[in-house]
């Protein structure tokens, strides 16, 4: 958390109850029963998250700037019998809210996802794949690889050092353009049903990747998310296989929707993600 505060996050301590019905219409309510409070019925829930409670504080202040915020607290999850996964775990998270809007976007999805990588490397943990999942791809009943293996090998070669050689200045400039459109697209139908064109959404890992310069074996493939539906574009989940059914260790990606659905009164844009931190101390521990 100290290193958060350095850069200008600040610290939010959300209520452990929340309204039950945001998260209903958000994913987790539609798809498992949650923890609730029996009074009033059914209103409060024990928050699954921390990112709902914390953008719903962020709306009653009403002032709606652009806001670091960084927590730490207890999420409730309900799991089936068997399921392999606690029903309780600490979550550490950051969001940016009201942040760069436009062809500027990329660099606060590109901030969220490298301050969870260091986190994750800091812990001494190597073994993890990042897992970016498409929002067409979450609305599919089975996982689906969207990236031909040839295109991930032209996104991230295997050899680190050939994601600088042989790359022009005017290839950056190409990479990041497509970023820009994707973003433009992105937010012209992220009010429609469908997500923007998945060949937009490559070229945005593109340069992700370029930009925290990733090797191929940090990747998998498009897939399916068992996460929120708040997501909007690509979010990402990063996984430890070894640790079979807790193999989630920290999730995030952009929700330009929410805030506005939790109470703005327009669209603001926002971008997050969280780490659950005993899932890190065991991967971390193999």
């Amino acid at each position: 958390m100290k290193d958060l505060f350095a850069a200008g996050y600040r610290e939010v301590k959300p209520p452990f109850a929340t309204q039950r019905p945001f998260y209903q219409s958000h994913g987790r309510g539609k798809t498992a029963p949650l923890p609730f409070f029996p009074t009033p019925p059914g209103k409060l829930c024990l928050r699954p998250d921390l990112t709902i409670p914390s953008v719903l504080d962020y709306v009653r202040a009403g002032r709606f700037d652009e806001a670091r915020l960084c927590y730490q607290g207890t999420a409730f999850r309900y799991q089936p019998r068997g399921a392999g996964k606690p029903e309780e775990f600490t979550q550490m998270g950051l969001e940016i809210i009201n942040g760069k809007t436009g062809d500027a976007a990329i660099e606060d999805d590109i901030e969220v996802l490298e301050k969870l990588l260091k986190i994750i490397r800091a812990a001494g943990v190597t073994g993890y794949k990042i897992h970016f999942v498409l929002a067409r791809a979450r609305k599919i009943s089975q996982p689906k690889a969207i990236i031909p293996l040839e295109r991930l090998a032209r996104i991230i070669p295997p050899d680190p050092d050939a994601m600088i050689a042989g790359r022009s200045g005017e290839d950056i400039i190409r990479r990041i353009e497509r970023s820009r459109r994707y973003h433009a697209q992105r937010t012209e139908q992220q009010n429609e049903e469908d997500p923007p064109d998945d060949s937009l959404a490559m070229d945005w890992m593109e340069t992700v990747a370029s930009a925290l310069d990733l090797q191929t074996n940090d990747f998998e493939t498009f897939g399916q998310s068992g996460g929120f539906d708040y997501y909007t574009g690509v979010s990402f989940e990063i996984h430890v296989p070894e640790l079979g059914p807790r193999k989630v260790i920290a999730s995030g990606g952009r929700y330009d929707n929410l805030v506005e659905s939790l109470g703005a009164p327009h669209q603001i844009p926002a971008v997050g993600g969280a780490i659950a931190l005993e899932r890190l101390r065991e991967a971390a521990g193999r």
